[in-house]
């Protein structure tokens, strides 16, 4: 998943536009050569990137506690999802996966921020207005082939869990995520069971029951939760579940650049924060972007295996908010 922020050279205000990309590889060039195609000129002045990264473990560690270790190193020295978030010349070495991504764009003329894609995935969902309000939940990213969750409170990250997502059946992953609100979750528990790990930060007890806490699910398997007795929320943020990893990102490039920190925001958590932008269409609609209606849903272009959402350009921010 990829993002690009572009600004107007004659106005110097941010837009941003999303695209599909290679999960290894930045190629700028080639990238702005498929947009032209469709006649949209593309000057980013900010890119995010996200690839899920195991990690390169040394030799004679195991790759499952390997990652679980990065996971708690980086919860337990900044509480916060965008921990996972790097500026370019800042990835870990072991991070071989993000650091191919860096290397990869050599060319580019831009700051480049990368991110680990589960975690992108729960920032974004945060963006959901119905998990504004609890002031503790729980988020799951349940992946193609990794799940992860986290409880979050008022002081931040409460602990973390993260297992293979093929090795779970609805009651298996139930049970862990009971245990994990309980507190009662350990790391030999779930590492034992061929997982990654857990770690429990805070000892008291998520009532996932009650109407002050919540349980919000996203990712591409998330019907591994349908009809789930946990009673879990599907999140949407900005109305489009299949966007939350790449709002993580634009979040997380928020608070890395301090540029377009403002316009991100703005952008994130306007006054049509409940639906994507291409969406809040209509006579007089409000919109993130200033009071024009967003036209009809872009159009999705296929080229070369990929796939580009064409945004109207030039696209500004009007009345961006402090971060």
């Amino acid at each position: 998943m990829s993002w690009a922020c572009t600004s107007s050279p004659r106005t110097r205000r941010w837009a941003c536009r999303r695209s599909r990309a290679s999960s290894y590889a930045i190629s700028t060039g080639r990238r702005c050569a498929g947009f032209a195609a469709f006649d949209q000129d593309l000057h980013p002045a900010a890119v995010g990137e996200a690839v899920f990264d195991h990690g390169a473990a040394p030799p004679g560690v195991s790759d499952r506690q390997f990652r679980f270790d990065y996971l708690e190193a980086r919860i337990r020295h900044t509480n916060r999802l965008s921990a996972f978030a790097y500026r370019a010349g800042e990835v870990p070495e072991s991070l071989s996966r993000l650091r191919a991504v860096v290397e990869s764009a050599g060319e580019l003329d831009a700051p480049l921020v990368v991110m680990d894609t589960a975690p992108a995935a729960v920032l974004g969902a945060l963006l959901d207005p119905r998990l504004q309000a609890p002031p503790r939940q729980m988020v799951v990213n349940i992946g193609n082939f990794h799940t992860l969750a986290f409880r979050l409170g008022p002081v931040g990250i409460e602990g973390a869990f993260e297992h293979h997502t093929g090795l779970l059946t609805q009651a298996r992953l139930e049970a862990y995520l009971r245990a994990f609100a309980d507190g009662n979750l350990t790391h030999q528990a779930v590492f034992g069971d061929m997982g990654h790990g857990a770690l429990v930060l805070e000892a008291a007890p998520l009532p996932l029951e009650t109407d002050t806490s919540l349980l919000a699910v996203t990712g591409p398997r998330r019907s591994l939760l349908e009809g789930s007795s946990l009673r879990p929320y599907f999140a949407a943020p900005l109305g489009d579940m299949m966007l939350a990893g790449c709002f993580g990102l634009l979040q997380a490039m928020g608070e890395l650049l301090p540029e377009p920190a403002s316009a991100i925001h703005a952008c994130l958590e306007g006054e049509s924060a409940d639906r994507a932008p291409w969406d809040a269409e209509g006579s007089g609609a409000r919109t993130p972007f200033g009071p024009e209606p967003w036209p009809a849903r872009p159009p999705i272009a296929r080229r070369a295996g990929r796939l580009y959402t064409l945004l109207p350009s030039p696209v500004t921010f009007r009345t961006p908010r402090p971060f």
